[in-house]
């Protein structure tokens, strides 16, 4: 972590250079990953809607790492953000609730201002959208854990509580957790 690496460097036990190394977060740090997927309908409703999901993973870090067999829960410090250009309601339906759709136009997008990275040809570009970001979690184990893992009631409760929000509506939002083994 960068507050360690800080610490050692405040203290004379690291050098500088040792803050902007390379992370190894998607390249071997981890066996384990989980994917949570904040959508949204518009792109008002996704700048608020992933903010707030980007607000309670810290909740799920923490419930994840009351189970007895996860030793760590390492959340990635950003999410990557996209839009989706769908053909009909079902396509944006499957996306939304992280299904993959092999006709999708998807490219990069800037929740702040709705600026996308140009991608897409402008005639490819769907009537339907749907905004996501995706956050990643990297998940140590306790050494020697063996079979399966059950993170349904951390799960349910990180569900829960996204779902309490004022403005929640199942029609414009959904967040989708998946579990994605290197």
């Amino acid at each position: 972590m960068a507050a360690d690496v800080v610490d050692k460097i405040m203290t004379g036990t690291a050098g500088w250079g040792q803050l902007f190394q390379k992370h190894s977060f998607f390249t071997g740090g981890y066996k384990y990953y989980l994917t949570v997927l904040a959508t949204s309908r518009t792109l008002e409703g996704s700048l608020m809607w992933s903010g707030l999901i980007e607000s309670k993973i810290r909740h799920l870090m923490m419930k994840l790492e009351n189970v007895e067999t996860i030793a760590l829960a390492h959340p990635f410090n950003k999410g990557f953000d996209k839009i989706h250009y769908c053909k009909n309601e079902d396509e944006a339906y499957k996306i939304a609730h992280g299904e993959e759709v092999p006709t999708e136009k998807v490219e990069k997008v800037d929740l702040q201002t709705g600026e996308t990275a140009g991608e897409v040809k402008e005639e490819d570009k769907g009537a339907i959208k749907v905004w996501a970001t995706t956050f990643y979690m990297g998940i140590e184990l306790v050494p020697g854990s063996s079979g399966q893992i059950d993170i349904t009631w951390a799960l349910q409760e990180f569900y829960r509580m996204c779902q309490e929000w004022e403005s929640y509506n199942e029609e414009i939002h959904c967040v989708k957790i998946s579990l994605i083994r290197e």
